[in-house]
């Protein structure tokens, strides 16, 4: 598997896990490396799903 596969993977159960869009994953995990991707996207769970949520992760 690619570098550039791996990634799409990981943002895509990142997506799966909290229900936010590809897209959004994407824009907001651009520019991070494998590493901090795997961190960000490990954690994907802590973010609140409701975009109007007052919780604190």
């Amino acid at each position: 598997m690619s570098v550039s596969e791996e990634r799409l993977q990981m943002i895509i159960d990142a997506c799966q896990a909290s229900g936010f869009s590809l897209d959004l994953l994407e824009l907001l995990t651009r520019g991070l490396d494998n590493q901090a991707l795997a961190i960000c996207c490990g954690n994907v769970s802590t973010l609140p799903k409701n975009k109007k949520s007052n919780e604190v992760p």
